[in-house]
């Protein structure tokens, strides 16, 4: 037996077997497919990953700079095209825009119609006019252009251009786009179709009236944070003209009051009226005026962020503060600057947490956005007839009444500031609504 196991094995070692090749084979080509599948599926793996990357490094590429910096160009463009504009000339219609304003905007509805990109959506009454550039993207936030007297001038020529750069570029805002313009000095476009969507506006930007027969001073006056981007594109404009020395944004209580509006918004003008400007010099401050209006609506529509920094705030708080002067008045104007210095405090943490959010993210982003826009809702805070509790203009007539009266007005002020402040710590305005039930 022995003599037969020793015989095999000696065979099992010195000759190949054929079963055995068989299956070795089979193995190896087994094994060979297998890793030519595994292979081939970490090849395809990474070369997704790769794709993905790259995608999403052009994405954050285009949304460099708040989304605005790769679009820097077409901004330079529109301001130069809106430079190179001829106010108060005549329209295809055969009317100027002096004579429309004189007949009223029944006769504008063509003007608007006429342009693509507003794509027929122009609505019109007796004594206004709504014009809409759908967005692409929000198209339930909306930037507003309110516009009456020289503003008409304003919103067409804003028109035209956004309707040149529509179909050369092929640009649609991200936000929508409404013009509203009417005829009057009552404010139809913020007391019709505003109710509708109030609480979608996005700013409410308001060129009125005269705006632009005053002197080299222009006043930018509304919510702080529809107010700072105005501002920002107000200094751009300065640079682009050249006009450190001769154009002068003034920022002080003393100046235009907030509109009746508890949404967020800006009203802009020239200040100090005169009768002595020639026709070039007020076309020119219509042209200033168009150019500052169309680089904030563009900012508002295309920035992925809204953006708020407090310095424009803080100087004219500081200056209204100067104003008091009793001391009398002393210990609840230094709970206001308490209340204040906190308030800032908060909105430096939150402008922190805002550039920490992720860009690709868009609830993230849309969540940040509307809490900022509540921020400025309440900082308006807003009384029953829609005056703003925290106008800076009220400063100004504090010296000449009695204590009690404005260290009443300034504990609302105070108060108003305190409900900013927990918007800012993410206390929601329904804990505040249920606390008010209660103590009611």
């Amino acid at each position: 037996m022995q003599r037969v196991l020793s015989f095999q094995m000696g065979r099992g070692f010195g000759e190949s077997s054929e079963y055995v090749s068989k299956r070795m084979c089979f193995s190896f080509l087994f094994s060979v497919g297998f890793l030519c599948l595994l292979g081939g599926f970490l090849l395809g793996r990474f070369a997704t990953d790769q794709t993905i990357k790259m995608r999403e490094r052009r994405i954050l590429d285009d949304l460099a700079g708040n989304g605005l910096l790769v679009t820097k160009d077409l901004q330079l463009q529109m301001i130069d095209l809106l430079n190179a504009s001829v106010f108060h000339e005549n329209y295809t219609m055969e009317a100027s825009v002096e004579s429309l304003r004189k007949q009223g905007v029944e006769r504008l509805r063509d003007v608007f119609a006429d342009l693509s990109i507003f794509r027929l959506n122009v609505n019109e009454t007796e004594t206004s006019l709504v014009a809409t550039i759908c967005g692409t993207v929000e198209q339930d936030r909306y930037v507003v252009l309110s516009a009456s007297g020289e503003g008409f001038d304003v919103a067409i020529k804003l028109a035209q251009i956004l309707d040149n750069i529509y179909r050369t570029k092929g640009w649609e805002p991200k936000r929508t786009l409404i013009f509203c313009v009417f005829y009057g000095s009552t404010d139809y476009c913020g007391k019709r179709f505003l109710n509708r969507v109030k609480p979608d506006i996005a700013a409410y930007v308001a060129v009125h009236g005269n705006a632009a027969r005053g002197t080299d001073e222009i006043v930018v006056s509304g919510s702080g944070m529809v107010q700072a981007t105005i501002l920002d594109a107000l200094n751009e404009i300065k640079f682009y003209h050249r006009l450190d020395n001769s154009f002068k944004a003034k920022q002080s209580p003393n100046s235009l009051p907030r509109l009746n509006l508890d949404v967020p918004h800006a009203v802009l003008s020239f200040v100090n009226p005169s009768s002595n400007l020639t026709t070039e010099e007020v076309e020119l401050n219509q042209k200033i005026l168009a150019q500052i209006v169309a680089l904030s609506m563009y900012r508002f529509s295309e920035e992925i962020f809204f953006q708020w920094e407090p310095n424009y705030f803080n100087e004219i708080m500081s200056k209204a503060l100067d104003l008091i002067k009793s001391e009398e008045l002393k210990e609840t104007k230094d709970h206001l600057n308490q209340t204040v210095a906190m308030f800032n405090h908060s909105l430096v943490e939150f402008n922190k947490k805002l550039k920490d959010t992720y860009v690709l993210n868009a609830l993230d982003v849309r969540v940040m956005n509307d809490r900022l826009l509540d921020l400025d809702r309440a900082l308006l805070c807003s009384d029953t007839k829609l005056r703003s509790i925290t106008d800076f203009v009220q400063f100004v007539r504090f010296p000449q009444e009695p204590a009690h009266t404005v260290e009443m007005d300034l504990n609302n002020i105070i108060d108003c500031y305190k409900a900013a402040t927990e918007i800012i710590l993410e206390q929601a305005y329904c804990r505040r609504i249920f606390k008010d039930l209660v103590e009611f």
